[in-house]
């Protein structure tokens, strides 16, 4: 009788990951060559004959033909993705990568504008030549740090599309 319980018990659980599976989009796995060759990737999305992944070695994105992976390696790109069906739409061609990075950027961009807006409300309440001054460098470098974030942005969705 346990021994039946504890079956079921599998059971459901496989079906459960079964069904979750892909919902939490990108993961990170192992994809096997045919020749026995393997990596550690991130899966980034995958079209009618290709995968696209990320290396984590080296983070350098490629591309493998569905074809030429292992078995177990196209269960896994398959199940990833198996409401595709390979037909992706414009959005969902764009990485989730990408987009959680450009949101990261976003969002830090508006804290240091935070800090801007902070520092200048320091700036008129210092209360000598050196406060002034040092109030002045941070102003300089908050602005410079925004102004890198905001190239980086700009040459992240210009790589993008």
């Amino acid at each position: 009788m346990k021994s039946f319980l504890f079956l079921i018990l599998i059971l459901a659980s496989g079906v459960c990951c079964y069904q979750n599976y892909g919902q939490n989009q990108p993961v990170h796995t192992t994809l096997s060559h045919m020749d026995g060759r393997s990596m550690e990737v991130m899966l980034l999305s995958r079209e009618q004959t290709q995968v696209t992944f990320k290396r984590q070695s080296d983070g350098l994105r490629l591309s493998c033909g569905i074809r030429d992976l292992s078995i177990w390696s196209k269960c896994k790109v398959y199940w990833y993705f198996r409401g595709s069906n390979g037909k992706f739409g414009d959005q969902a061609k764009r990485s989730i990568v990408g987009d959680f990075h450009l949101q990261g950027i976003r969002e830090e961009i508006q804290n240091l504008i935070e800090d801007l807006d902070m520092a200048d409300f320091r700036l008129n309440a210092a209360g000598s030549i050196a406060e002034e001054l040092t109030m002045e460098n941070a102003i300089a470098a908050l602005e410079l740090s925004i102004e890198k974030l905001k190239l980086k942005e700009a040459e992240h969705i210009r790589h993008r599309n």
